[in-house]
């Protein structure tokens, strides 16, 4: 084989596989619990909310992951995208559903391209109302987001939700048959 074809063979398998990389869609995490993609949160923010998502974990082992992206369509070739199934796959492809997590993870994603988010808890969650979870959206994230305040949207919505999650700690999951839908908010679109 001539070194021109070895060339030529070498750079149709890099673009293959960072087209591959790129229909995949879905980013390694950042960090433990912020990953703010679009880079919309200062530095004083991303700590405030990681040290919340540390003390959550450590008072009731509860994972917390917030995610922060531009648009939905830089991370997926699919023009028109659903927000509940784009954000399922995201924690799917994280591995944020194993058993363990399943029961005890919130959820808080962000698209500020979009004007939309939402929140998911765990299935241990089955003491909180979805209504709960949509006026933490709609006192917390919805007035900063009209503003594009994301620091104090998603600030504000990260306290509200450990505030619930400490007065609605996650239940123990025991069986497949125990297991309920998963408390989620609806995605509120923000004008």
């Amino acid at each position: 084989m001539t070194s021109m074809r070895r060339v030529l063979l070498i750079v149709s398998l890099l673009l293959a596989l960072s087209t591959t990389a790129i229909a995949a869609g879905t980013p390694e995490p950042l960090g433990d619990v912020v990953n703010d993609y679009a880079g919309v949160l200062d530095e004083p923010t991303e700590n405030t909310i990681a040290t919340v998502g540390e003390g959550l974990y450590a008072d009731q082992q509860v994972s917390l992951i917030v995610v922060v992206i531009s648009k939905m369509d830089s991370y997926d070739e699919l023009e028109q995208i659903d927000f509940v199934p784009f954000t399922t796959e995201w924690v799917s492809h994280w591995e944020l559903e194993s058993e363990a997590h399943n029961d005890r993870a919130a959820f808080l994603f962000v698209s500020t391209g979009d004007r939309t988010a939402r929140v998911a808890l765990g299935q241990g969650y089955t003491n909180v109302k979805e209504l709960d979870i949509q006026m933490i959206m709609v006192d917390h994230l919805v007035p900063h987001l009209k503003q594009d305040r994301w620091n104090d949207g998603v600030l504000e919505t990260v306290v509200a939700l450990a505030e619930l999650i400490r007065l609605h700690p996650p239940v123990e999951v025991k069986s497949d048959a125990a297991k309920t839908d998963k408390a989620e908010s609806p995605q509120p679109a923000v004008p």
